[in-house]
């Protein structure tokens, strides 16, 4: 019953979701016909080509920056904390 809510399904049945979902509902029941009707109606949308140039700067961003931006930030964790145990040792330290 969860699939039949407004967030899945709209009340023109014309999105790909709830063309989906109706389309096996009718399968499961024995009425193929009336998903073969309702398919008639889809559109097909293709992604757009990429250049490969963007794609491998993608790619490469992806791949490789990503892991670098999770060093920077545990480099700049560790630096912290060693700023921090520092200043806590020059505190406490004894004259």
């Amino acid at each position: 019953s969860e699939l039949l809510t407004d967030q899945l399904v709209d009340e023109e049945g014309a999105h790909p979701n709830s063309q989906f979902v109706l389309n096996a509902i009718d399968s499961l029941s024995g009425r193929e016909e009336y998903a073969e009707l309702r398919s008639k109606t889809q559109e097909f949308n293709p992604l757009r080509d990429v250049p490969p140039a963007a794609r491998t700067l993608l790619k490469t961003a992806n791949i490789a920056g990503l892991p670098v931006l999770v060093v920077l930030a545990g480099l700049g964790v560790w630096f912290r904390r060693q700023a921090r145990r520092r200043s806590i040792q020059e505190r406490f330290a004894r004259p």
